[in-house]
């Protein structure tokens, strides 16, 4: 095993996906900056020359202006780094790169070419932005690609009535700006294939490392169980949640094991792999579940608890002969049917299998796909589930609709409340509660998600204007610290956006206030005003998903818990195979992200209060975790000797 740091990092980031997904990010923003200073530099694109020997005022109005506009190429470097690190991840092959990133011009264009032309109309623009808002939503029907091209369509025109607005940048500038956008995107898609072109045998590599990481973890925490002599609650609420996150990664490994269709040495692929995890992952389930119920091991005997613990530490380290004497010994004191003693022996035989296939290379057979769904590189979390309680009748006056016109209905009724509230507090500043509201119901599925959304946003809007104070003052308007604050700021921020969505937005804020620095508009009073819009946008939008056709958590908590119950009742009277397995485990993962996201990126940091909620969950958590599929093909759940 890796060192106690390493384990942890590659525990909590499954196949280094969030760091991959951070540095892909900011790598193509350096670049895609860089490509645009010296592309307008070169051109002169949007640029006046200085007036020589005239007045002062003039020549120093022309120098901003070319600035402006400078700044402004680098803002698309930037936003096109953004969505590279969301796209990236997904992207699997040369002709899918070429269709992600070469599709991101033509809705960021039209977005920028409709708001551009409207610029002059200001009540025409803001009708139109809520019917901007309804089809960015609604355009997630079409897939990923009308998730990408809805937030990029908000984006531009955004942007082209920004601009048209306040920089007097209209309909005659678009070729440029067009331009512009190419270029950016060129930068995108040159750094996804030099440096981050994905190949499916070094993908389930990496997620295979995190998969051990935490099955360390967890056998980390059975071994201070029993040092401990027993499990208390808080002790077994841990082991459990490191047992799930556990299965986290084998699900996502498992996608990445159905991906393989040559050999790859070392690494047990295909079909075999798949049901080699599968039983490896099972049995550490069983040890877990048996320490955390009590009476696993014989009481005060204090010989059996150091071999157990000495069995444990051998596991996590990958050391199966000792672990294997250990269960020799175990056994020579006739304690085989110890539950733990038995599931020890059923994670040496899995761990034996899995490196046995992994020493003898060949070629694989035809490969069945795995049941798992990623979506960018990440299991779906509420999204299928929400999608099927939406259409799925409930109780009361719950509304049946499609999800896609639920969520566009709301996005507009949000939208619309947060310009006019908006506009109310500061008419020049309204857009701030208008893009907050987009960006909270956008990738969010419920009702509980949209409210948590909403106050992870407002709360990362303090945190980030009270760090960008003093950053912003320390760094002045100096080129290379803003350049430098910026770029480690949305570092941060695009890494831990899945450990809470809160700290992506104080690394986006922090980057902002750099922003205004350049603009020359940044005062402490700007920030505040910030949060002020902020809190209006997310206090309407929450208003808003709650009041209109709400889809409440509880709804897609019934839907999820049937969907689990089902795929159970399925792998239990159909054949024993891997993917009814998988089918199971990924509608438990989905029943755990929406009835406790703790760990979710819009998941509260607490367990739900909801008693009938609480056993529920524990229930189907404890069967969950003790149920054993079939063991694979020609496996054996006894130990070595």
């Amino acid at each position: 095993m890796p060192g106690r740091h390493a384990t942890w990092v590659w525990a909590s980031d499954v196949g280094l996906g969030r760091l991959r997904s951070a540095s892909q990010a900011v790598l193509t923003m350096m670049v895609g900056m860089a490509s645009e200073w010296f592309f307008i530099r070169l051109t002169h694109a949007l640029q006046f020359p200085v007036p020589a020997g005239g007045p002062s005022a003039a020549a120093a109005r022309v120098a901003f202006f070319d600035h402006a506009t400078l700044l402004i190429g680098l803002m698309l470097g930037i936003m096109i780094g953004m969505m590279s690190g969301f796209t990236g991840p997904g992207v699997s092959g040369w002709r899918k790169a070429l269709t992600d990133f070469g599709w991101m011009p033509i809705p960021l264009t039209a977005g920028l070419a409709l708001g551009s032309v409207l610029g002059d109309w200001h009540t025409a623009t803001l009708i139109v932005l809520v019917f901007v808002f309804a089809a960015g939503t609604y355009a997630r029907r079409a897939g990923p690609h009308g998730f990408q091209g809805g937030i990029l369509g908000f984006i531009g025109y955004f942007l082209g009535f920004f601009l048209r607005e306040h920089a007097g940048i209209g309909p005659a500038d678009l070729g440029w700006l067009a331009v512009e956008v190419v270029v950016a995107v060129a930068a995108g898609l040159l750094v996804q294939v030099t440096v981050f072109f994905p190949t499916a045998a070094r993908m389930a590599r990496r997620a295979v490392r995190s998969y051990v990481a935490r099955s360390w973890r967890v056998f980390a925490a059975c071994d201070r169980i029993l040092g401990a002599g027993g499990a208390r609650p808080d002790a077994s609420y841990t082991l459990m949640r490191r047992v799930d996150l556990a299965g986290e990664a084998a699900l996502i490994v498992d996608f990445h094991l159905a991906g393989l269709h040559h050999d790859v040495p070392g690494l047990p692929a295909g079909d075999l792999g798949r049901r080699l995890l599968l039983g490896h992952e099972q049995a550490v389930r069983r040890f877990a579940s048996a320490l955390c119920q009590g009476g696993a091991w014989p009481e005060r005997d204090q010989l059996l608890t150091r071999l157990l613990r000495s069995g444990v530490r051998a596991a996590a380290r990958g050391d199966l002969r000792r672990l294997d004497r250990v269960l020799a010994t175990l056994q020579a004191y006739e304690t085989r049917r110890a539950p733990a003693v038995e599931s020890l022996g059923q994670v040496s035989a899995a761990a034996h299998a899995w490196r046995d296939a992994a020493d003898r290379p060949r070629s694989l057979e035809q490969v069945s796909a795995s049941p798992v769904v990623l979506f960018a590189g990440w299991l779906p979390g509420a999204t299928l589930v929400s999608r099927a309680a939406s259409v799925t009748p409930g109780e009361g006056s719950a509304t049946v609709l499609s999800p896609h016109v639920r969520a566009a209905v709301q996005m507009a009724v949000a939208g619309a409340a947060a310009i006019v509230a908006g506009s109310l507090l500061s008419g020049y500043r309204f857009y701030w509660a208008a893009l907050g509201a987009f960006f909270i119901l956008v990738g969010t599925n419920h009702a509980g998600e949209q409210v948590r959304k909403a106050v992870y946003r407002v709360a990362g809007t303090l945190v980030g204007a009270i760090i960008a104070v003093p950053v912003a003052h320390l760094a002045g308007s100096r080129p290379a610290p803003v350049i430098a604050v910026v770029l480690v700021s949305l570092f941060v921020g695009l890494y831990l956006m899945r450990v809470n969505y809160s700290l992506m937005i104080v690394g986006i804020t922090v980057a902002v206030a750099e922003l205004y620095v350049e603009f020359h508009e940044f005062t402490d009073g700007l920030l505040l005003l910030r949060l002020g819009e902020t809190a209006l946008g997310a206090a309407v939008t929450a208003a808003a998903v709650v009041l209109i056709l709400p889809l409440r958590q509880g709804r897609v908590v019934t839907v999820a818990a049937t969907r689990y119950q089902e795929a159970v009742r399925a792998m239990s009277t159909g054949p024993a195979n891997v993917d009814a397995a998988r089918k199971a485990d990924t509608a438990y993962q989905e029943l755990m992200s929406v009835a406790a996201p703790r760990h979710a990126p819009y998941g509260p940091l607490v367990r739900t209060r909801n008693a009938g909620r609480r056993r529920l969950l524990r229930r189907l958590g404890d069967a969950h975790r003790v149920r054993l599929p079939a063991p694979p093909s020609g496996g054996s759940t006894r130990p070595r000797q």
